[in-house]
């Protein structure tokens, strides 16, 4: 209820700072279709380390898939981060990440769903998407 958000959500954004805590610091980079996700980046510890446009207005140029396509390659990262929202759409990110062999995972931006139907139920979804896509290496 909304007399309880307040509580509810300091009580839960240490969850999501333990979970997010237990990535590796070298697999904490954040790679999105644009780069609206530097609150979270500074808020746990991720570096956003690439994004396929400047903002969702901008078509990507050949240049904004090389330049993509070669971070995923130098910094060794495991997983882009689509949007729910835009999963089902054509998308530049998916189709690079696809050529480099690395996953693409969801990550709530500020569209909510039945799946995180609260700010709250966001926070603790892309918690546990960053942790599980960015985690220790399974080999």
């Amino acid at each position: 209820d909304l007399h309880s958000f307040p509580t509810r959500r300091s009580s839960d954004l240490p969850t999501v700072a333990t979970t997010i805590a237990t990535i590796p610091e070298d697999r904490r980079h954040l790679v999105t279709t644009h780069d609206a996700f530097g609150y979270l980046a500074s808020a746990y510890g991720l570096s956003v380390s690439g994004f396929i446009a400047p903002n969702p207005g901008v078509e990507p140029s050949v240049a904004d898939r090389v330049r993509l396509a070669a971070t995923l390659r130098d910094l060794d990262i495991p997983a882009v981060f689509l949007e729910p929202n835009l999963a089902r759409t054509r998308s530049v990110l998916r189709s690079v990440a696809q050529e480099a062999g690395v996953a693409v995972c969801p990550l709530y931006g500020d569209t909510l769903d039945a799946d995180a139907p609260t700010y709250i139920d966001m926070m603790r979804f892309n918690a546990h998407s960053l942790a599980h896509c960015l985690g220790a290496p399974t080999s």
